[in-house]
């Protein structure tokens, strides 16, 4: 089994002797084997922008902005 989560490699991983590795785990008694070839995990590669400019802003009105779970949360008026 490959654990469905996600694994982030930095942009300066980029040297002749990086390696990216993949854990699984063999849930049976048997021995499993995997042959050069073999598709066994999907990777997306993105392009990351630098940022040149951001603004701050320190005038934020409303105490409570969310958060986690805040989404499609419960409304306290209900």
């Amino acid at each position: 089994m490959v654990a469905n989560s996600i694994g982030i490699i930095d942009q300066d991983y980029c040297g002749d002797e990086d390696e990216i590795k993949l854990q699984v785990l063999n849930f049976s008694e048997q021995p499993v084997t995997v042959e050069k070839g073999e598709r066994i995990a999907q990777g997306m590669l993105m392009r990351i922008e630098k940022v040149d400019e951001f603004v701050v802003h320190n005038n934020m009105s409303e105490v409570s902005r969310g958060g986690f779970g805040s989404t499609g949360g419960h409304n306290e008026e209900d």
